[in-house]
């Protein structure tokens, strides 16, 4: 049975991405990456619609549908890691399906936003089923269900690596997309798993500075750093946060600081200064 090379990932995890840059870099595909590819939502998904373009490793979401691999494939999976989720929800929320949830002001007319959505049915039925039907939900309500995708790995990094048995697999560190030495470090690992050779280019260099200018998931992480770091050493900045990047630092706060039920970070109302929310940590203003 002749050999396949496969890209096992869930949504929002940069799959097609990585394809493209597999077939550019490792197995030297001819097709021009200087081209357009990634689309209003910055998912690289302009080449699958490109007739051009004609993959020989193939990205897709195996284990999420069951797809079974055949003993020969060698599978490169996407491997998450908790740290990680503020970036791969984000994403999956805006990219994944070519379907954006509204994650900045989805307290407005949730059910139907959401209910246009196909990718959205399960997070919708979860809402119904933890808080009732409802035109819609409170922004501290949906923090709080985002929160749970952070702090609880059943509901959040558990679901990005169920995967399917496959008797020859590599996981490739989701985590390096966002640093361009160590993504360069972990594509000449996957050469040696597929017994070729990484050849970088200058290209690629600006076809990943791209990706990264375009990752909302990356720079809400950034964002957020900067935001934990003015909580910490009590410097004011003002606050504009989405409902992802509240619920992200409430869970940091509740791991940095071991504080959790504040009832201001759980009002629709956020705080909206950052020498606010050092004030709440450093003197563990908790309800009661």
């Amino acid at each position: 049975m002749q050999t396949v090379r496969k890209i096992d990932f869930f949504g929002g995890l940069h799959g097609h991405y990585l394809e493209l840059v597999i077939n550019h870099a490792v197995d030297q595909n001819p097709y021009d990456i200087t081209r357009l590819q990634f689309n209003e939502n910055g998912a690289c998904h302009c080449k699958n619609t490109d007739l051009d373009y004609s993959p020989i490793t193939v990205a897709n979401h195996y284990s999420f549908w069951n797809i079974p691999f055949n003993n020969s494939d060698l599978v490169i999976r996407i491997v998450p890691r908790p740290e990680d989720m503020l970036i791969a929800v984000t994403n999956s929320f805006l990219r994944s399906g070519d379907q954006k949830i509204d994650i900045d002001n989805l307290e407005t007319d949730t059910f139907k936003k959401m209910s246009l959505l196909p990718k959205a049915s399960n997070f919708l039925q979860m809402l119904c089923l933890r808080h009732g039907k409802k035109e819609h939900y409170p922004r501290s309500v949906l923090r709080k269900f985002f929160y749970s995708m952070f702090d609880n790995p059943e509901h959040g990094i558990d679901m990005m690596t169920k995967w399917q048995s496959a008797p020859h697999s590599h996981d490739f560190e989701f985590r390096s997309f966002f640093s361009l030495d160590c993504f360069f470090e972990n594509l000449q690992k996957i050469s040696k798993f597929v017994d070729l050779e990484f050849f970088p280019t200058k290209e690629l260099v600006d076809l990943h500075l791209e990706f990264l200018s375009r990752n909302q998931g990356y720079n809400s992480h950034l964002k957020c750093e900067i935001v934990m770091q003015s909580i910490i050493s009590n410097q004011p900045m003002p606050l504009a946060l989405n409902l992802l990047e509240e619920a992200w630092i409430n869970y940091r706060i509740s791991r940095s600081f071991n504080l959790y039920d504040v009832a201001e970070l759980e009002l629709d109302n956020y705080p909206t200064d950052t020498k606010r929310l050092s004030e709440i940590c450093f003197k563990k203003e908790t309800t009661c």
